[in-house]
């Protein structure tokens, strides 16, 4: 029988803040005018004292804060993941392992923090991908293999075990200081399956038992390529949906969509984003997402916005007038 975890903790905090820092990968990925950083300047970097500040003043209840996404970085240290990669510490994961630290300091005012984890690979990593599909964090999406001329296969358990491997580590390192996983990528399209994420989602909680766990099994788009515009029931493992949406407009019927906490996630920005499911306009504004936060809230569910984050911590200020109303 499935274990039921508490998730009234994740309905009270009502909604929080994704970080969004995927520039910071972008920054250490790509050639730009600037100086290319590393990883570990990257981290270092990130003021933890200003970001907590602007949470606070927002009111956000936690934290979603990532450690990967398309590239082959990661912005906490993985001896696991370096050796399975052949990376020396500080060249694709940082030294410093500034997760403890930012979770204290959120935890100081009652934030809780959530971690995002990509399964679905560096996708962007061209050079090292035919190691990585074989050895770690998921194979790339169908369509790469179609351009590269190689049948795709699907995401084998051999990679959900690998994926497992390095998420343990985090887990027995952090233990209570992260109070859930969200793990995106985690599609049925490309191969994963209840029983591949059962394993990572257990390396989640070794830590913390306790730990939630959501798994994006779907996306933003059906196996017809049409956009979802409703969120979607979760994984067997999952305890909350991922709820990845274009905009801020689904509204739930419970608080609960099968055994999962309803859970939207959505950021500002996106040419389908200020449309409804009649592809009316929606204007956002402070008044907008506050209605549509007290809606969400009043059924049980609970909202994530992804907000632009400046490598030294700043939340964008754009974004802090649009959850100006929220605390």
């Amino acid at each position: 029988m499935r274990e039921m975890r508490d998730t009234e903790w994740f309905a009270a905090k009502k909604w929080g803040i994704d970080v969004g820092l995927l520039r910071f990968f972008d920054r250490m990925s790509y050639p730009t005018d600037m100086q290319p950083l590393s990883v570990e300047e990257v981290v270092t970097g990130f003021d933890i004292d200003r970001f907590v500040k602007d949470t606070v003043e927002l009111g956000a209840g936690y934290v979603i804060f990532p450690l990967n996404q398309q590239s082959r970085f990661y912005m906490s240290p993985n001896e696991t993941y370096n050796k399975m990669m052949g990376y020396k510490p500080g060249e694709a994961a940082p030294v410093t392992d500034i997760i403890p630290k930012l979770s204290d300091a959120l935890a100081e005012h009652g934030i809780e923090l959530i971690i995002y984890f990509a399964l679905d690979g560096p996708t962007t990593d061209f050079i090292g991908r035919d190691l990585i599909k074989t050895v770690v964090c998921g194979d790339p999406y169908p369509n790469y293999y179609d351009i590269l001329g190689k049948p795709f296969e699907g995401v084998s358990m051999h990679t959900a075990k690998m994926n497992a491997d390095i998420v343990r580590e985090y887990s027995l390192r952090w233990k209570d200081k992260v109070k859930a996983w969200w793990l995106d990528g985690a599609y049925y399209n490309i191969g994963y399956t209840d029983d591949k994420l059962e394993v990572i989602a257990n390396a989640c909680r070794e830590g913390n038992p306790q730990a939630l766990v959501s798994c994006n099994i779907v996306g933003l788009a059906d196996e017809y390529a049409a956009m979802i515009d409703r969120v979607q029931p979760g994984a067997s493992c999952d305890d909350f949906t991922f709820g990845e949406q274009w905009n801020f407009s689904d509204i739930p019927e419970a608080a609960f969509l099968g055994h999962c906490r309803w859970h939207v996630w959505s950021w500002f920005d996106s040419t389908l984003q200020m449309m409804d499911e009649n592809f009316q306009k929606i204007e956002y504004t402070p008044e907008y997402i506050s209605d549509y936060v007290k809606k969400v809230n009043e059924r049980g569910g609970v909202v994530s916005f992804s907000v632009k984050t400046e490598m030294d911590g700043r939340i964008d200020e754009r974004d802090k007038n649009l959850l100006g109303l929220l605390k």
